[in-house]
């Protein structure tokens, strides 16, 4: 008698906590709380912007492609923000934003013959006294065959990356997708 309540217990036990876990999946909860920001990015009010060598994607070739631009126009998009002063020296700056334009390789059938890249824009929020990064954040630039579609793309993966360095210092992101220069 013990053993059938004890098997009972369990597979009643085991039901419910499958039940929990199911209806947090589908309610599109996680069941891990999220980690805190650190409270350097929170507290910061200047930031220095580093150019970070990455990959040369070339989409459709139009007037556009510069090597430069994932810079200048990162820096423009917060400029006009105007949350953050922007600094002109590491030295001065209680973050670095760092981006980059990088290759992620992708698997897939096709890697096999030849390996297949997407591109992302990258930036890494880091602490200029330790140098420890404090947070990174990315945002997948989409292929194109059509120069404006090239262009379309570029400009939303920029802005996506924008409203995520927003969202997390607690500020609006916007609702527009264009931050061309």
């Amino acid at each position: 008698m013990a053993k059938i309540l004890k098997a009972t217990f369990c597979l009643l036990w085991t039901t419910l906590l499958a039940g929990t876990i199911l209806a947090a999946q589908q309610s599109g909860q996680s069941t891990v709380p999220p980690g805190p920001v650190p409270p350097q990015i929170l507290a910061a009010k200047k930031i220095f912007i580093s150019n970070v060598p990455g990959e040369q994607f070339r989409f459709p070739r139009n007037a556009e492609d510069d090597p430069y631009r994932p810079y200048n126009q990162f820096y423009a998009s917060l400029k006009t923000w105007g949350y953050f002063e922007l600094a002109s020296a590491p030295a001065d700056a209680d973050l670095v934003l760092e981006i980059r334009l990088s290759a992620r390789p992708v698997l897939s059938s096709a890697t096999v013959q030849a390996p297949v890249h997407e591109a992302y824009f990258e930036v890494t929020v880091r602490d200029p006294k330790t140098q420890v990064g404090l947070w990174w954040l990315a945002e997948r630039l989409q292929g194109a065959n059509r120069a404006a579609t090239g262009e379309k793309n570029y400009n939303q993966a920029m802005a996506k990356v924008v409203n995520d360095l927003k969202r997390l210092v607690g500020q609006p992101a916007s609702m527009t997708g264009d931050t061309s220069k």
